[in-house]
Order: structure tokens, then C-alpha cells, then sequence
């Protein structure tokens, strides 16, 4: 691993020095002696603002979510800044999801989708766009320099924030043919959460990654593992299966299966209405 300092300096050529520290034997490390440093350019239109201190988390300590009520409420949003959520209450249950739909639609080998009630899920004014970090205790804010929208063809995002935007829905075709609807952001098309049949817009399977904390959430369950890439192992002791798994109540907390209770009627009424449609 290299540990990026926030300590940056400029020299007249106005090569920005960013100075790096190798911490263990991996292979970066082995590339990268202790007082290596990165040259990197920027123009000199560009503005040059320095890494906040350093300060590192150790995720893989953390206690499990659901025992960690300072961590609500949670917040996220698209990656413009344009549509911002807030979520009330803990996941139901927080699935990895290896599918190849899942792996189409978000680009990485699995997507982790935190299941949580509709009326938990709160729009937010939007926002500056930030990028967040285990690394750094607050988000790091965000930018983009016209020119290098200009240079690639591309429609830039940058705008002032709008207290009233709405996210945007599409619905998705799968191999069921029911569908699943994607909602997400107008301008920057950040997909935020998901609505499948299983509850429709009961349950919104919100996208762990744009939490402005993804790293506060870990998976309880890992599914449609016949579908992940050869070379990735699965090994974290979570409940996992080939498919889906047949029972949710099986894998609930006490706390998150009472509220999921709760929701059973709600979602009786829309698949009879899903089915009253499909006739």
C-alpha cells in the first residue's frame, strides 16, 4: 500500500510534487522506495489544491453495521452532487450481488446493494460534489476543469447546486421480463438505487458505493455467486449462494425482521397488482 501525504509543493516549472510513502512489501511498495516522490503536472490555469491531513482508518475492525448507531443518519449521492439521499434507519440486510446484470450495470465484479425501506429514504438539497475516503475524516471536494470536459467531448456537470432536483427513473429489461427499475441522477447518471419485483418501490436497493461512508457498510449475504469472475474468492464466512436465497426472513436481525414484517402487506398488494397487470 502507498499512503499519499497531504504535503504538496510547486516548483517554477510548476510540477506538482505529491510525496509518497511506501508502508509494506506489496507490489506498489516494491516499485516505490520510502522517499519516492510522484511528479505530476498540472496547467497553470489549473487551480492546485493540497490533500487535507492524513488520517487513517482501519475498516477491517469495524464493527458490524448494525451495531453501529453513530453512523446514522447515512448520506450519499450521485457523483455531480445534483441529487443527494438520506437514509433514517439501518439495511434490512446489505446483499453482494455477483450477477451479471449487477455487473453490467455498475462496471465493477459485484454490486453491494443495501436493502432498506422507501419511507427511510429521504431526498437531501443537493450539493458541491465531494469524493470521500476511509483515508480522510471529511470528503474531499471535487471539480471538474472545462477544459479537459472540452478535450474529451463531454458535457460538463458543474452547476449551483438546486434545492429541488429530482432523480430520474428507467426501468431495466432482465431475464425474468418482469424488469427492474434503475433511479438515479439527470445529469451525471449516477445509478443511486434499484427496484426489483421482489417489492417494487417498497424496497429500494440503494447503492452502497454512493453512500458518502461505503466503507461503514458491510454485506450480510453474498448471491448469484455461479456468476463472479474465476478469479474471485469468497470467503468472508457470509451466508453465500449460487442463486438467490430462498427465505429472507432466514437472514434478518431480530430488529430489521420486524420491520420487515411490517412491509409484508404493502408488497402483498403490489405484486397483486404486478400479477393483475400481467394478464
Amino acid at each position: 500500500m502507498v499512503l499519499v501525504l497531504g504535503r504538496v509543493n510547486k516548483n517554477e516549472d510548476n510540477a506538482t510534487r505529491i510525496l509518497c510513502l511506501s508502508v509494506n512489501n506489496s507490489t506498489i511498495g516494491q516499485l516505490l522506495s520510502p522517499d519516492a516522490v510522484l511528479l505530476l503536472y498540472k496547467p497553470l490555469e489549473a487551480s492546485l489544491s493540497p490533500l487535507p491531513p492524513f488520517h487513517f482508518f482501519n475498516t477491517s475492525t469495524m464493527a458490524h453495521y448494525s451495531q453501529r448507531k453513530d453512523i446514522l443518519p447515512l448520506t450519499g449521492g450521485c457523483a455531480c452532487g445534483l441529487i443527494r439521499y438520506q437514509l433514517a434507519l439501518l439495511p434490512l440486510i446489505v446483499h453482494c450481488c455477483y450477477c451479471t446484470t449487477c455487473q453490467r450495470q455498475t462496471g465493477p465484479i459485484c454490486a453491494l446493494n443495501a436493502v432498506i425501506e422507501s419511507t427511510t429514504l429521504t431526498l437531501l438539497p443537493s450539493a458541491a460534489p465531494t469524493i470521500g475516503s476511509s483515508s480522510y475524516p471529511d470528503p474531499i471536494p471535487a471539480a471538474i476543469h472545462p477544459a479537459f470536459a472540452r478535450l474529451t467531448s463531454a458535457d460538463s456537470t458543474a452547476r449551483e447546486p438546486h434545492p429541488e432536483a429530482e432523480p430520474v427513473s428507467v426501468c431495466l429489461p432482465t431475464a425474468s421480463g418482469v424488469g427492474q427499475t434503475l433511479v438515479g441522477c439527470p445529469v451525471c447518471h449516477t445509478g443511486l438505487w434499484n427496484y426489483y419485483a421482489d417489492a417494487g418501490p417498497h424496497l429500494p436497493y440503494v447503492r452502497v458505493g454512493t453512500l458518502d461512508r461505503p466503507w461503514d457498510i458491510q454485506p450480510d449475504v453474498h448471491i448469484y455467486t455461479q456468476s463472479r469472475q474465476s478469479w474471485v474468492t469468497v470467503n468472508d464466512g457470509k451466508p453465500s449462494f449460487e442463486g438467490y436465497y430462498t427465505r429472507r426472513e432466514d437472514y434478518l436481525r431480530d430488529e430489521a425482521l420486524k420491520r420487515y414484517e411490517a412491509l409484508k402487506p404493502q408488497v402483498a398488494e403490489m405484486k397483486a397488482q404486478l400479477m393483475a397487470g400481467w394478464e
